[in-house]
């Protein structure tokens, strides 16, 4: 369902906001124990949370592809620019990972 579908993208949204927003409550408790780790963690959210709005814009794109794109006279054009809009959420969504796990340590 489309609307489903929306709700999830604008949650992810959230998500990231959220995310970020905790980060920042970490560094302005952890910056006294230690300063420089705790910009350095902040510093690989902040990084983050730009490339899972990244991601939702490939979310939506897939989701415009799959319900608009009934204009382009080859459907298997139309699935393939899903598939790759979808193969570029995944994508995106690897690249985040990397920057959830390095602001752990």
């Amino acid at each position: 369902h489309v609307t489903l579908y929306r709700v999830g993208v604008a949650a992810w949204l959230l998500n990231q906001l959220a995310f970020l927003a905790l980060a920042l409550a970490f560094h302005r408790l952890l910056r006294a124990a230690q300063s420089t780790l705790a910009t350095t963690m902040a510093m690989l959210v902040v990084v983050s949370a730009p490339i899972g709005f990244v991601g939702a814009a490939h979310r939506l794109d897939a989701l415009s592809w799959a319900t608009e794109g009934a204009v382009l006279a080859n459907p298997a054009l139309q699935a393939a620019f899903v598939a790759q809009a979808i193969e570029g959420w995944r994508n995106t969504l690897l690249v985040v990972q990397a920057f959830w796990g390095l602001w752990l340590l």
